[in-house]
């Protein structure tokens, strides 16, 4: 069944990253350090064409087949990459500036990398399926974020997006907080055990 709103293009994904990154993040400076990762983690999706942008600009979701192992086996793919990437820019550094712009850049690979744990809650370590999870054809839900500030369309584009699912096929998502845990089931979800959530459609 064809999706119901279509995804974000790959254009859209710096100003996503930014809305992850702002949205989670406790202040703008840890937002500004944590935007890089946010990019390198929304990448896969939307190279998936699984990440969506609401109308507003305000809210986005990532939602598709739920596909765990393909999904690890793509970021670690682009993880090297970026790696490759990395050293290539100190080896041009070491080159160009000598050992102290690689050790400029170090320090900065080393902040960019630390900076996304304060986004991150136990959440973030929960998988979406659990041994309470029932059987079936599996969709998930994921990255739900609304600019601080406003209300709404983040759960409003995931309520469309529902409807694009087949019948008797399963949405899993794993709810960041309680609100968001409510919020997931104004729409339908039922709790399983911790932060998971999940509906029959």
């Amino acid at each position: 069944m064809p999706p119901v709103v279509a995804p974000a293009s790959l254009a859209r994904l710096p100003q996503l990253a930014w809305l992850m990154a702002h949205t989670f993040s406790r202040n703008r400076a840890l937002a500004v350090a944590s935007w890089p990762m946010s990019v390198a983690t929304l990448l896969p999706y939307a190279l998936r064409r699984v990440l969506y942008r609401s109308r507003d600009g305000n809210g986005m979701v990532i939602f598709g087949r739920y596909r765990p192992v393909f999904d690890f086996v793509l970021a670690i793919a682009l993880a090297l990459l970026i790696f490759a990437g990395m050293v290539a820019t100190a080896v041009a550094l070491w080159v160009t500036v000598g050992p102290l712009g690689v050790l400029a850049a170090a320090l900065l690979f080393v902040v960019i990398g630390i900076a996304p744990l304060a986004m991150m809650s136990t959440a973030g370590f929960t998988m979406a399926v659990g041994s309470e999870t029932p059987p079936g054809q599996r969709w998930t839900v994921m990255a739900l974020t609304q600019r601080r500030g406003t209300r709404m369309s983040a759960l409003l584009l995931a309520r469309r997006l529902l409807e694009a699912v087949p019948p008797g096929a399963l949405v899993v998502a794993v709810a960041d907080s309680p609100a968001l845990a409510d919020g997931y089931v104004r729409l339908g979800f039922e709790r399983g055990a911790g932060p998971r959530v999940f509906r029959r459609c």
